[in-house]
């Protein structure tokens, strides 16, 4: 569902969202991510207890905590990025097909 108004399957209606509400609905939707990404990545331990796992050897630190958020924080926020640059350089095409277009028109009534 999160990828409906991206995508469009239905070929024959219009997007739903035109190119830049595409832009914001992508840069809205990363903000929550982003914002926990960065706390935990900046944050003190969440935790207060040693957890351990004998049976792996090994120990949990806090390092762990902030390589979790650095991935929620800068992962899923450069396949967002991509996929917003996607959209963007669209709209700016299909702009200057639009100001092309005008121009063509606006010489051919000179």
């Amino acid at each position: 569902i999160f990828w409906w108004p991206l995508l469009n399957p239905d070929r024959n209606e219009q997007r739903i969202l035109p190119l830049g509400g595409l832009l914001a609905y992508l840069f809205f939707s990363d903000m929550p991510m982003m914002l926990i990404g960065a706390g935990m990545t900046f944050s003190p331990p969440l935790y207060t207890i040693p957890m351990t796992n004998p049976t792996m050897n090994m120990t949990v630190t806090p390092q762990d905590q902030q390589l979790g958020g650095l991935l929620m924080w800068v992962a899923s926020s450069i396949f967002l990025i991509i996929i917003a640059s996607i959209f963007f350089l669209r709209w700016m095409l299909r702009q200057e097909k639009a100001q092309r277009a005008l121009e063509i028109e606006y010489d051919e009534d000179e």
